[in-house]
């Protein structure tokens, strides 16, 4: 039974951070809390997890953003649109042309084609969700990540 003083905030930081981050970094990416970066010497390659706003104390709706961007292309927008950070924020779409910026939501590159939102309960055990994923970020988001022009 879920441990009722324990919200739903803290069960999906739990999940990130315990179960979801370890296995990300096995398969290469680095990063910590929302965004992971998966190396790489020409193109930015996040993968983010966004909560839906109207989570609470009792449930986290969740989704996973897959941004790549040209390293290049990105630092030459910077000098005409200052307010674009040091990188994309894995969270933000930009108005940059497809060939130098790509963003979508895991959903929609996969074979589903639509926006997947997962849902995490206060005190919830999360080593399935997370085990789930993971292996979508594996099967779908990483090759996507590496097939980018």
């Amino acid at each position: 039974m879920p441990d009722p003083s324990i919200t739903a905030q803290e069960t999906y930081a739990g999940m990130l951070r315990d179960r979801i981050a370890p296995r990300l970094r096995r398969l290469g990416f680095r990063g910590s809390g929302s965004v992971f970066v998966l190396p790489d010497a020409d193109a930015w390659m996040l993968v983010a997890f966004q909560k839906d706003r109207y989570s609470d104390r009792h449930n986290v709706r969740f989704t996973v953003n897959v941004t790549w961007a040209d390293k290049a292309r990105w630092a030459e927008a910077r000098t005409m649109m200052s307010y674009m950070g040091s990188r994309p924020s894995g969270t933000a779409v930009y108005a940059l042309p497809d060939e130098a910026f790509r963003w979508d939501r895991l959903g929609t590159i996969m074979p589903i084609h639509r926006d997947v939102w997962i849902q995490v309960a206060a005190g919830q055990d999360t080593s399935g969700t997370a085990t789930d994923v993971v292996a979508m970020i594996e099967t779908y988001a990483v090759p996507w990540l590496r097939s980018r022009p």
